[in-house]
């Protein structure tokens, strides 16, 4: 996806499970963690990322994904965690149940981070560890919109929906997967911000430094602060991470996103449904950017010339 391509963001969205907050929430979550992320972070993965911000990186994970041309198809199953619980009546993680194999977003979080290398102990070539920055930052996003920790109706991809007054699009029905990833934003960013991607961002970061989710951040990253009989290997840190951020999205499933839709499925939800939606939106962007300039803090801190280990 490329960043504001309406018609690429609608068509991909309205067709997979797996893109989460189409491109501009991704975009989003990078402009954040550009923000708050130390200053040998920043060093470290622009080198990483061959000049790139995080927030022009979001979207790659996505955009290698749907790219026949590309050796990436493989990624797909890795951007979600089909949780089998039954939201709004019961939310609940079961890593054994949801996740036996690894080959999901909780797995992929922990892998990733591993592969970072900053040790170098694993002497993993270059672009092996920027694909690992990548997907990393991709996934940080994924995993706290709640629709991608959930398995009903392939995280709401067959539940249809109204908003403002549209069911459909020239690719097909409106999804409430698709209301989460993209209308709910885009909706806000043209309203309440006049359609500046900028002011969204900043809104958001002065939130998490100044404003209301200031006191929030210590608990929203306090899975990294834990110690752990296995505090020696870093995927474990970033296991422990990815469930706890898991289990956090499942919550909403049960508490915001399923209730006001099983109520009045044909009602449009571009009305009380949005209002509600957009302080959980708002505070789930919030806590992927802090997140993740949280992690990368933690993990490249070791990467100490950032020069001879890129």
């Amino acid at each position: 996806m490329k960043f504001f391509a309406g018609a690429t963001v609608f068509a991909t969205l309205l067709v997979n499970q797996a893109n989460a907050w189409g491109s501009i929430g991704h975009q989003l979550t990078g402009y954040i963690a550009d923000h708050l992320a130390n200053k040998h972070t920043i060093q470290v993965s622009t080198a990483l990322l061959n000049g790139w911000n995080m927030s022009r990186t979001t979207t790659w994970a996505d955009d290698v994904k749907y790219n026949k041309s590309l050796p990436y198809g493989w990624s797909g199953p890795l951007h979600y965690i089909d949780i089998e619980d039954n939201p709004p009546h019961e939310c609940g993680l079961n890593l054994t149940r949801d996740c036996p194999d690894g080959n999901c977003i909780v797995g992929a979080i922990a892998n990733y981070t591993n592969r970072l290398d900053c040790s170098g102990k694993q002497h993993l070539p270059v672009n092996d560890r920027s694909d690992a920055l990548k997907f990393l930052i991709h996934f940080i996003g994924d995993i706290t919109q709640p629709l991608h920790a959930c398995n009903r109706q392939i995280g709401g991809n067959t539940a249809f929906a109204i908003f403002d007054g549209a069911n459909t699009t020239q690719y097909g029905k409106v999804q409430l997967h698709a209301i989460w990833d993209t209308y709910i934003i885009e909706k806000r960013l043209k309203n309440d911000f006049n359609d500046s991607f900028t002011a969204y961002g900043d809104f958001l970061v002065h939130q998490i430094l100044k404003g209301a989710y200031a006191h929030h951040v210590p608990l929203w990253n306090s899975c990294l602060r834990k110690k752990s009989n296995h505090s020696k290997h870093d995927n474990h840190r970033a296991l422990r991470c990815a469930i706890m951020w898991a289990k956090d999205s499942d919550k909403l499933d049960c508490s915001v996103v399923w209730p006001a839709y099983d109520v009045d499925p044909k009602a449009d939800l571009g009305l009380d449904y949005y209002k509600n939606a957009i302080p959980v939106v708002d505070m789930q962007l919030a806590k992927a950017g802090a997140r993740m300039a949280a992690l990368l803090d933690k993990e490249l801190k070791k990467c100490h010339k950032y020069h001879s280990y890129i």
